[in-house]
This record gives structure tokens, C-alpha cells and sequence, in this order.
């Protein structure tokens, strides 16, 4: 179990594997990668942070929780991918992502991206100047979203100014550069 205050910066030549460990608490990233970088079976709670793992090369996720996670803007809340991130059975629940000019989600993408088996549930987009984007998947690269279970999520416009015509909040946003495939997914 991990109280941190510091980053784990994984190196272009190395491969990382993290297996059962916790992460409470602290602020700012957990991981930058630039290698290969494994998670498996960890928690990630109560975490201040632009994004917990900042990926610029291959990160795989696998059976993990990403837990009442709170941000200032930021860019991927729980996960930030430059490169290619593969994250399954994973849980991103009870977290609150603020932005001003956008929400750019728990898992913001501008490389490749498949998210399969994941639940969203209860997680909150604050806008402060424009009600676009998400609290869950902000997508910019390529995206394959399968078998995902969306729950319980919502926005807050600090603002209130905008009329019901102005939102664009959805669970997966997909900007005009990105490329989404997104089947097989569940919505309450």
C-alpha cells in the first residue's frame, strides 16, 4: 500500500509490471511511461492528480480500480495515452473531473485505446465555462470501446448560463480527430 508523493517514471527500455498494490491518496501522476508499463489487480483512491498514468509508449490495465479521483482541468483523469493503452475489467467510480473549456474525461485518448469490460459508474463532470466533453472517455485517436457498463454518471454546469441546447455531455465523446468503434456497451 502506497501513500504517494512522487512519480514512477518507467524509461523507454524498460517493461514494469505492478501487480495488487494500492495507491491512496496524494496528488499528481503515479506512473509516467514511456516503456511498457502493466497493471494488474491495484486500486487507485482519493487521488488529486492531472492524470494517475501519463502513457506515451504501451500501458496495459487489467482488473483495477480507479476511485473517488478528483481533478483540476486535466487531460485523462485516471488515464492520460499519447501511445497505446489496453485497459479491461477495470472500475472508474466516484470521481469528479472539472474543466473550462472542456471535460476531458477519466480516460482521455490520443493514441489507440480499447477499453473492454469496464464500469463507469457515478462519475461527475464539472463545466465551468462550456458543458462539452465527459466525465468518462475523451476520445482524439482511435478508439474501440466494447462490452462497457455506463452508470449513475452526470454533469454539473458551475455556470448554469447554458440552456439545454448547449450540452454536450456524453459518456464517450468522440472529437471530429478521433475514429471510435463502440458496440456491445450498456447505459442505465
Amino acid at each position: 500500500r502506497f501513500i504517494y508523493s512522487y512519480v514512477f517514471n518507467v524509461s523507454r527500455i524498460s517493461h514494469v509490471n505492478v501487480e495488487n498494490c494500492e495507491f491512496y491518496g496524494g496528488s499528481g501522476s503515479a506512473f509516467i511511461n514511456e516503456g511498457v508499463l502493466t497493471i494488474t489487480d491495484s486500486t487507485f483512491k482519493n487521488i488529486l492528480s492531472e492524470a494517475v498514468i501519463l502513457n506515451h509508449a504501451t500501458v496495459n490495465v487489467h482488473d483495477s480500480i480507479f476511485d473517488s479521483l478528483t481533478s483540476a482541468p486535466s487531460m485523462g483523469l485516471a488515464i492520460s495515452n499519447y501511445g497505446t493503452a489496453t485497459i479491461k475489467n477495470s472500475i472508474f467510480k466516484d470521481s469528479t473531473i472539472y474543466g473550462e473549456e472542456r471535460v476531458y474525461g477519466l480516460l482521455y485518448n490520443k493514441g489507440y485505446m480499447a477499453v473492454e469490460s469496464c464500469i463507469f459508474d457515478s462519475n461527475t463532470a464539472v463545466f465551468v465555462l462550456y458543458p462539452i466533453g465527459t466525465a468518462n472517455i475523451y476520445n482524439v485517436g482511435e478508439l474501440n470501446a466494447t462490452y462497457n457498463v455506463f452508470i449513475k454518471n452526470n454533469e454539473f454546469d458551475i455556470n448554469e448560463v447554458h440552456g439545454d441546447d448547449d450540452h454536450k455531455y456524453i459518456d464517450v465523446y468522440n472529437d471530429r480527430a478521433g475514429s471510435a468503434f463502440i458496440d456491445f456497451n450498456w447505459w442505465d
